[in-house]
């Protein structure tokens, strides 16, 4: 019986195979591009199924299709797709054109994705391409100046804490909350710095209250979306990509040797009539060196930091699928060193170090023919390696006087004085802190379509899972540290601390994200629908803290007619727990229309000029519910008394005891964004060139602040005297308008091709409500001028006579020199002090930001030039990196400039002070610096080698690159990073990158 059925399912089977491969047809060919080089890796895809395959190393490809009716798709990045019928074609000759702009390009919207036709709302995308080429570690650095409507600033380099300050459309809001965007990886919220850029497929950022709105109360300050790659029907193709980086610092403090630090130290004691700290062989002994150890005279920037660190990057993925399963996996490996020298230890690393190992996979199967599951999962471990004195390493190598320890003394000792590092001992024996990180990310996701009930009717759910769980390893020890005296004794700082190990786990933080969504997509002759419903919940636990968490429902309704008529409705109702009971929801509706003025019959078809062009409009409103740095501002506050503590019992111990702190607020809600935003987009010449041009306002109302108009003598203390006093209300306001040009151009001279691509914004805020005290003048007030903006002194130059001293003295000092710095008075009063303080200057974050691209390939050859610019922005330059003998400081070579009785027509500095200058050293325009740049941020010029060259070797593509990132750079103030923080220029330094790397595809 069993032989029997065997049989039987033998002959059925074969006959039904027999029956397939009787219909199905073998198709070949040769694809090449427009120079007829071949093309290898080209896509091919049988429409109406998941039949695909893949051009081998010679451009060739073979595919078996059902039918001579069928229709192949051939699809390559960069290029257009080209449908071809098969018809009596076995054999097909294939050029791939190089793309301009697609309208038919699918942009990611939020919960879904729309064509770039008929989008209405305001939405740029990175080209993925180019954020892998700048070959940074960290996706923050890459984005600055490619995308309309960005505006970052990056102020360091240290490996593994370098994230770029990112905003969208500039900061419409002045609490002490959050301005940065929400950000959405695959769907869920998530840590994006650290993703790796080679496993990026999309990057879109979205702007408007259309985009946004359905992100309700987390969409205000705009929402960036990026999803990760996925595999195709194909052969499985391995990209292997290898790069190898030296790191040079950048704009490191330009110090005083001894010297001159001695020479001046002596000017600025005279010049307050105190005696001289150094006698003549003091000053003889600096300027030859004749004494090292007494005398010594270090150079700390320059003996002790690297002129040249290293990074190494490495980069392997798998991509391909059968019609059955797609897959794309990856992994990665960075490696990236610090500038510090080591020295006299061979137990431990002090040096600074960032390691991250990463995998990811994402898998889709096809269960039936209308069911898709997937399957995502990664995880990355990032070891961030410091040494025990952390930041205070190099602010002690900017502050310390050249004169000030000896490195090691002539016993070998460790040189040192009270409350300060002695960099050179921290680089030998203080030990170092290693924390790592390990992130987990699991993503599982269901598609249906439903085509069954109704056409167009498709329905998926979601469930997301992010761990994010921390642990370090600490070694802390102390050498022992003598100082050795110009006499030749030797004293006592501090004893050797022996080495000790502290471990930790945490914080461990997890979110969980569950989504169900329905969609619909439907044309009716020359009406097109679609409709979106959807809820999202979203919970966070941080250790053992209260977890907190958002409850989304979202809807959107888009209508097009004729392509020509556009229109859309999002809405979001949102749930957030940091509000009280009944006051938890809201509700964020946006309208947007879009006119596709190219489809109207009067638009001449004909024109070898004007392409396209879409005219649109959005108004909504959204929400931001990070609106300070505590949670439950309705909840009444109960802190612990923990000093001046009430004694009670026999023995009389003091007890810790709660009290009544600050009042709830019930009525403390979002802060909520009205937006409206009018754009155009064209496209001229054959889609060669494109324009967008966007222009904006936002008035974010609600901003939570305290009411510093009540006075205290109501009972209350100070609104914001800790725990005490009256609670935060939702007061403030700020308006937030501005623009955005974007930009495009690719064409071809022969076989060269080239493409042009550039971007502006422009964004600029003002306060139009505060909770501020009452003002005794009128320019001292908040309302009315930007957010973070400066108050201080307006100086009118320095003080060259006593009479000019006599004539207008200072409260801020009794004891004014010639020389110090002249301060304007403001209310004409007679006499300088605070009531002279006046707005000044711009905001440190930049107004205007932009960036432009030159790009281009010949024969094999590419190439790609980034530039990158901010203007409207100040750097408020101050403390041991710019003022003089500041809090046991140094000298820079600024100082040499200072005012002298012989050089007061030239002085670029005001006379020298030997401690802080009360006069001098406050914030006035002196120290504000011209914050404007203009960088080439990168450049590569990579190289392909010919086919012919790597088929040998069974490798479809080889290409080889150098590149380097923050090459040049044009500044008004050159002494410090332009985009650096205010300061003393303590921070660990931007780098310099020059990479060569090699890309191997199989």
């Amino acid at each position: 019986m069993n032989k029997f059925l065997l049989t039987l399912i033998i002959v059925i089977a074969g006959g039904l195979f027999s029956s397939l491969y009787a219909q199905s047809l073998t198709v070949t060919g040769k694809i090449v591009d427009m120079n007829d080089e071949v093309m290898p890796g080209v896509n091919i895809v049988e429409t109406g199924t998941t039949n695909g395959a893949i051009s081998d190393i010679n451009g060739n490809f073979k595919i078996t299709v059902s039918s001579s009716k069928s229709v192949l798709v051939f699809s390559f990045i960069g290029y257009e797709d080209q449908e071809i019928a098969v018809g009596k074609q076995r054999n097909l000759n294939v050029k791939m054109l190089e793309s301009g702009v697609d309208l038919e390009e699918v942009v990611v919207v939020g919960y879904g994705s729309q064509k770039k036709a008929s989008v209405v709302g305001a939405i740029s995308t990175a080209d993925a391409k180019e954020l892998q080429n700048t070959g940074t570690t960290n996706l923050t650095q890459a984005i600055g100046g490619r995308i309309a409507g960005v505006i970052s600033r990056s102020p360091g380099g240290r490996p593994g804490d370098d994230d770029a300050s990112i905003y969208i459309r500039g900061i419409a809001s002045y609490n002490s909350g959050t301005s940065s965007p929400l950000v959405l990886v695959d769907g869920i919220e998530r840590d994006y710095s650290q993703i790796d850029p080679e496993d990026i497929e999309t990057f879109s950022v979205l702007k408007d209250a259309s985009a946004t709105a359905v992100f309700g109360v987390r969409g205000a300050n705009g929402v960036i979306l990026i999803t990760t790659k996925r595999g195709e029907t194909s052969k499985p193709v391995v990209d292997l990509r290898a790069s190898f980086t030296m790191n040079t610092p950048m704009n490191l403090p330009e110090k005083l040797g001894s010297y001159d630090f001695a020479r001046l130290k002596n000017e600025a004691l005279m010049n307050v009539g105190e005696v001289p700290e150094y006698n003549s062989y003091d000053l003889d002994m600096y300027r030859t060196g004749a004494s090292p150890y007494t005398h010594p005279d270090n150079d700390y920037i320059g003996d002790l930091l690297k002129n040249v660190s290293t990074k190494q990057q490495y980069n392997l993925t798998v991509r391909g699928g059968t019609p059955f399963v797609r897959y794309y996996v990856s992994a990665n490996y960075v490696d990236e060193k610090g500038i510090y020298k080591t020295f006299d230890n061979d137990d431990y690393n002090s040096n600074v170090y960032f390691k991250r190992y990463g995998m990811r996979t994402n898998l889709d199967f096809n269960v039936t023919k209308t069911t898709v599951f997937g399957v995502d999962l990664s995880g990355r471990l990032e070891e961030r390696h410091d040494n025990d004195a952390e930041k205070g390493l190099y602010e002690s190598m900017v502050r310390l006087p050249p004169n000030y320890l000896n490195y090691v003394n002539p016993n070998g000792t460790y040189g040192g004085k009270l409350n300060v590092v002695n960099p050179y001992a921290a680089l030998s024996k203080y030990g170092y802190n290693h924390s790592k990180r390990n992130v987990f990310e699991a993503v599982i996701k269901l598609n249906q379509k439903l085509d069954f009930v109704t056409k167009g009717l498709s329905a998926r759910a979601m469930f997301g899972f992010v761990s994010n769980m921390a642990s370090r390893r600490d070694i802390t020890e102390r050498p022992e540290l003598w100082e050795y005296t110009k006499d030749g004794q030797y004293v006592i700082v501090s004893e050797e601390t022996p080495i000790r190990i502290d471990t930790s786990a945490g914080p461990h933080r997890r979110n969980i994200t569950t989504e169900i969504a329905v969609n619909y997509d439907r044309k009716f002759g020359a009406h097109a629908v679609t409709g979106l419903l959807a809820f999202n919940q979203l919970s966070q636990y941080n250790n053992e803290a209260l977890p907190t968490g958002y409850i989304n429902y979202v809807g959107r309704i888009t209508y097009g007619y004729k392509n020509k008529y556009l229109a859309e409705f999002n809405a979001g109702y949102n749930g957030s727990v940091q509000f009280a009971e009944g006051k938890r929801y809201g509700f964020f509706p946006a309208f947007s229309l879009g006119w596709v003025v190219s489809e109207e019959n009067f638009w001449n078809k004909d024109s070898k000029i004007f392409d396209y062009m879409k005219i649109r409009g959005a108004y909504g409103e959204v929400g931001n519910d990070k609106i300070g740095s505590d949670k439950y501002y309705y909840l009444q506050t109960y802190p612990m008394l923990t000093s001046n503590r009430p004694s009670f019992g026999i023995d009389n111990n003091p007890e810790n005891r709660i009290y009544e702190g600050k009042e709830g607020n019930l009525d403390v809600t979002w802060e909520r964004a009205r937006k409206l935003n009018v754009g155009i987009d064209m496209r001229f010449f054959n889609s060669k060139l494109a324009l967008t041009v966007d222009a904006f306002t936002e008035k974010r109302v609600n901003i939570l602040d305290y009411d510093r108009s009540i006075s205290t003598i109501y009972g209350m203390l100070g609104a914001t005297d800790g725990n005490k006093g009256f609670p935060p209300q939702n007061l403030g306001e700020v308006r937030n308008s501005g623009f955005e040009i974007d930009a495009s151009f690719n064409d071809r001279i022969g076989k060269i091709s080239y493409y042009v691509k550039g971007n502006m914004s422009f964004a600029r805020n003002k306060v139009l409500k505060k909770g501020e005290e009452p003002q005794t003048y009128s320019w001292t007030s908040a309302i009315g001028r930007k957010v973070g903006q400066r108050f201080g002194m307006i100086v009118d130059g320095f003080y060259n006579t006593q009479e000019e001293i006599d004539a207008l003295p200072s409260r801020f000092s009794s004891n004014l020199k010639l020389g110090d710095l002249k301060y304007r008075d403001i209310n004409d009063d007679g006499v300088i002090d605070s009531y002279d303080v006046a707005p000044i200057g711009k905001t440190r974050l930049p107004e205007i930001m932009y960036g432009f691209t030159l790009g281009g390939s010949w024969k094999g050859i590419d190439w790609q030039v980034f530039f990158q610019g901010a203007a409207i922005t100040d750097l408020y330059v101050n403390g041991y990196g710019y003022w003089e003998f500041t809090n046991t400081g140094s000298v820079m070579k600024h100082h040499l400039g200072r005012w002298t009785p012989d050089n007061k027509e030239n002085a670029t500095y005001p006379s020298l002070s030997p401690t802080t200058s009360k006069q001098n050293h406050r914030l006035s325009t002196f120290w504000l610096k011209n914050g404007n740049y203009l960088r080439l941020k990168n450049m590569q010029i990579g190289y392909t080698l010919p086919a012919s060259w790597t088929k040998k070797a069974r490798i479809a593509s080889a290409r080889i690159y150098v590149s380097g990132t923050n090459l040049l750079t044009f500044a008004g103030f050159k002494e410090y990073d332009p985009e650096s923080n205010d300061g003393g220029n303590t921070s660990y330094p931007q780098m310099r990158n020059y990479s060569v790397g090699l890309n191997l595809k199989f």
